[in-house]
């Protein structure tokens, strides 16, 4: 018999409340639980999530500890830290933090003409590399540079870029 792989799991909102429920019930009033033990398997997500999430699970105990089977890639990675003691299995992994912009297109709408992720690194290494491997040091080719990615990516989104690299760390 074959065993499915594991299916691809995000980090999201949409994970708060049914987390919250779970803790009222595990804690059945109680004030505080010695110890919460959370199974953590995840490729990324929202960045803005798992603080949200490390600080509602330490409402519910004093001691919070983190098992890695496999991945805990990205927002699961910040999970992970936040806990007290992070137990890793022998194939178990943490990732650096890789904050991506994911377009939100309203029902209805055109997309715009750029990808639907952006990665934010992904943006700043762009000039980076401009400057870097390029050798752009004149103000008025960097200026060319920026505006073209401007242009491309539109100011609105790149203001959202900051704000994730900004949320990320």
């Amino acid at each position: 018999m074959a065993i499915d792989p594991l299916v691809p799991a995000n980090i999201a909102n949409d994970a708060i409340r049914p987390l919250y429920d779970h803790l009222l019930a595990l804690t059945s009033g109680k004030e505080k639980i010695k110890t919460i033990d959370l199974f953590l398997y995840g490729i990324g997500g929202r960045l803005e999530v798992p603080w949200r999430i490390v600080t509602m699970i330490r409402e519910f105990c004093e001691n919070f500890n983190v098992i890695v089977p496999y991945k805990a890639y990205s927002a699961a990675t910040l999970i992970a830290l936040g806990a007290d003691k992070i137990i890793m299995g022998k194939k178990g992994e943490l990732s650096p933090i890789d904050p991506t912009l994911h377009v939100i297109v309203p029902e209805g709408a055109q997309p715009p003409p750029l990808p639907r992720e952006i990665g934010v690194e992904d943006i700043s290494s762009y000039i980076t590399f401009m400057k870097e491997r390029v050798g752009l040091t004149d103000q008025d080719a960097l200026v060319q540079t920026i505006t073209i990615l401007a242009e491309k990516l539109t100011p609105v989104i790149l203001g959202q870029v900051q704000r994730a690299y900004s949320t990320s760390g």
